[in-house]
């Protein structure tokens, strides 16, 4: 849910978002620690906390309630102080698991019955928060449905675990209602925005589903089967269907979304790259697609004018602006999803002649967002990214590499500067592909020397350049460096004069 509501914030709002170890993303704190905590409330001083912090793991809980009380209780309880002192509203999520099953459906007024450890310490939470804090929502979601925006983060969510194919038997005699994630992202954040106070919220569709039917729904095969079928797992409640609930998608709605996120995962149309910039820049998922919808001219013309407003007189100045832009995170993102350009058709045909080739060990210079490393990783191939350090584009290629390939990364090389001789300690490549790349940087002889020297003997060199194309103050790409127009006609002669053997118009080799 959390995830989810990076993705649709309200104007107005100025979010925060917090989990247990700071990143790009996130600030971090223990909210177990009572020092840590206070620190976090104290210096950013919110207006309303919306704490989806736990653990929920049922049955972990269920094997070590200790260790889970510190999150699941004692947080909770020491947040809805803090609001009480403050003056904020605490919004605090519990769970379904305050029932019993014995008695749907169930609406906020029902009585509480837990048949777990779980459902136990989120009815004491729920009991504390109602006590400590002046200004408080209890909210409780039913069974969460979705695909994760950060697949990378927290554990799989059973969408994810049934169209992965990984649970070919799922329990048919445990029934609840669906709350689909970015259903419950947009009603909390609307609770956020009216804070009814000292009220119990029930967030869920009221249909009547279970995790068998939830695969069939799916269009995945699944044999169904009773939850005693899995011996250790905690006591789970009966039924916990809920009436008098707020929810959005109707069943089928809810579930074809969830399909189209997974299909998007695998393979990242505008709408998944839209995703990505949003949970990036902290901008609205439906801006971000709006923005990129209008195509790559648009964002191409954009980074001309971000940089004529940057207007960098030497090189360092060039360089700090590389560093600091970020229209190229949209650009590169309008260019490789446009069909007409078939970027992802490109480095298919890149990955298959390297394998053909016999190379495995690829660098991917000047790789921008990271597209070309991680669709030579996807096709088997050992792909090391580079670009330039410090850079908001390379830290957005970065941010998909974890989001993606969070078990297998690929390599980083990236560059302080202009000078490419940092290179040479990376070791001995099977191939180096260069993509629109070389026509930016200052010395292209410089470059061209590493790039031969750093590749193995019978490595590959693929290099597509851009020289003369939209070069100089007055055209289309200033950014691409007029003093470098000369290797239209001069390239051929320098990778000769290497001792490079060109094979095809774009693709040459180190003799072996």
């Amino acid at each position: 849910m959390g995830q989810h509501m990076r993705l649709c914030v309200p104007y107005g709002i100025e979010p925060q978002y917090c989990r247990a170890y700071a990143d790009d993303l996130h600030l971090g704190c223990d909210l177990t620690s009572a020092d840590s905590r206070r620190a976090l409330l104290d210096t950013n001083r919110p207006e309303v906390i919306v704490n989806l912090a736990g653990q929920n793991n049922t049955d972990t809980v269920e094997a070590d309630p200790t260790a889970a009380r510190g999150i699941n209780v004692d947080a909770p309880g020491a947040i809805a102080s803090w609001c009480a002192q403050s003056g904020g509203h605490y919004i605090h999520v519990s769970s379904q698991g305050v029932f019993s099953g014995e008695a749907p459906p169930y609406s906020p007024q029902s009585p509480c019955k837990p048949l777990n450890q779980y459902g136990l310490q989120k009815l004491e939470a729920e009991g504390i928060v109602s006590q400590s804090a002046a200004n408080w929502t209890i909210v409780r979601p039913t069974f969460v449905l979705g695909v994760r925006p950060l697949p990378h983060l927290c554990r799989r969510n059973p969408v994810e675990s049934i169209l992965s194919g990984g649970q070919p038997r799922q329990v048919a005699d445990r029934w609840f209602s669906p709350l689909f994630a970015r259903d419950a992202a947009e009603l909390l954040w609307d609770l956020v925005e009216r804070r009814p106070s000292r009220q119990i919220v029930h967030l869920g569709n009221p249909a009547r589903i279970s995790r068998y039917e939830l695969a069939c729904q799916l269009g995945v095969t699944a044999e169904p089967v009773p939850h005693d079928s899995f011996p250790g797992l905690a006591p789970r409640p009966l039924d916990t269907t809920y009436c008098g609930s707020h929810w959005r998608s109707t069943l089928p709605e809810g579930v074809q979304k969830c399909r189209e996120d997974w299909a998007g995962k695998s393979s990242p149309d505008q709408a998944e790259r839209a995703r990505e910039i949003g949970l990036f820049l902290g901008l609205r998922e439906d801006e971000c697609f709006a923005r990129l919808a209008q195509g790559f001219h648009p964002a191409h013309a954009a980074v001309a004018a971000d940089f004529r407003t940057a207007n960098p007189q030497d090189d360092e100045r060039l360089l700090d602006w590389y560093r600091k832009t970020e229209a190229y995170i949209w650009e590169l993102s309008a260019y490789h999803c446009d069909a007409g350009f078939n970027y992802a058709g490109l480095c298919e045909g890149v990955a298959e002649r390297l394998r053909a080739g016999g190379a495995r060990r690829v660098l991917c210079l000047g790789d921008g967002i990271g597209d070309l490393s991680l669709s030579l990783r996807r096709r088997g191939l050992e792909a090391a990214y580079h670009d330039l350090a410090g850079s908001r584009t390379a830290a957005f290629a970065d941010f998909r590499f974890r989001k993606n390939l969070d078990a297998n990364p690929p390599a980083r090389h990236e560059t302080q500067g202009w000078d490419p001789s940092p290179l040479l300690a990376a070791g001995r490549f099977d191939a180096v592909v260069s993509l629109d790349f070389l026509e930016h940087v200052t010395d292209v002889a410089a470059w061209s020397r590493v790039i031969r020297d750093i590749l193995a003997h019978g490595g590959f060199f693929m290099a597509q350049n851009a020289f003369a194309i939209g070069s100089g103050p007055d055209g289309s790409i200033p950014c691409h460096l007029e003093r470098n127009d000369r290797y239209e006609k001069e390239w051929t002669p320098l990778m000769t004069s290497l001792g490079m053997q060109q094979e095809s118009s774009n693709w040459w080799r180190k003799p072996a």
